[in-house]
């Protein structure tokens, strides 16, 4: 069973040297950070990954009347919880993928006029009870990362701290493939890419 909010953020906190926080609303530099930031980066991190607490499957998506500008001749409504579609496909019964679709505005732009599509997704779960953890590792490490700056004034922790999370990622990745998924994601491999091409490596928010 997971800790709570104010747990993993006390965790996060001891990584960077900062006083620790007995509720999100604290008036303290650490309890006005830790509020400010928890949610956005429990979301970040949750989208990010292929976590086995947060992966749903949904459908037939919506059809709606209107469809896109232009592209796609289908839009179709994803539920309000999700975060990331891993797979979207008309066949309950395969892994066949559609060949192409976009999300945008929280819909799937396909060329299919009917309700008949399917997900695969990544859900937004707030309960910390479902957490696993590994993903409570994680949201900690990637919070320090994130209050580095502001609480210990040190860019290097800062870089450090990012670097111990995306291993924690690539942990997530190789048990999600021991687990029994054929395709297991790369979501950390490309936020390592991007990560080394910016410039600095403390612009963190935003995955």
């Amino acid at each position: 069973m997971s800790t709570g909010p104010v747990q993993l953020c006390n965790r996060a906190l001891t990584m960077v040297g900062g006083a620790t926080i007995t509720a999100l609303t604290d008036s303290s530099k650490e309890g006005i950070l830790s509020n400010l930031h928890y949610a956005p980066i429990r979301d970040e991190v949750m989208q990010t990954g292929h976590w086995s607490f947060a992966r749903a499957r949904f459908g037939p998506l919506t059809h709606e009347v209107t469809p896109p500008a232009f592209e796609f001749s289908g839009s179709h409504l994803l539920p309000s919880d999700s975060l990331r579609v891993v797979w979207a496909g008309t066949d309950q019964k395969t892994d066949i993928q559609l060949d192409s679709y976009e999300i945008e505005d929280n819909k799937l732009l396909a060329d299919v006029t009917t309700s008949s599509i399917y997900i695969k997704y990544i859900k937004q779960v707030t309960d910390t009870t479902k957490f696993s953890p590994l993903f409570d590792s994680a949201l900690s490490m990637r919070l320090a990362a994130e209050l580095a700056i502001p609480v210990a004034e040190s860019a290097g922790l800062a870089n450090t701290l990012f670097q111990k999370y995306l291993a924690l990622l690539d942990r997530a990745e190789a048990m999600d493939g021991r687990q029994g998924r054929n395709q297991v994601t790369t979501q950390a491999r490309h936020i390592r890419a991007r990560w080394s091409q910016s410039s600095g490596g403390v612009a963190f928010s935003g995955g």
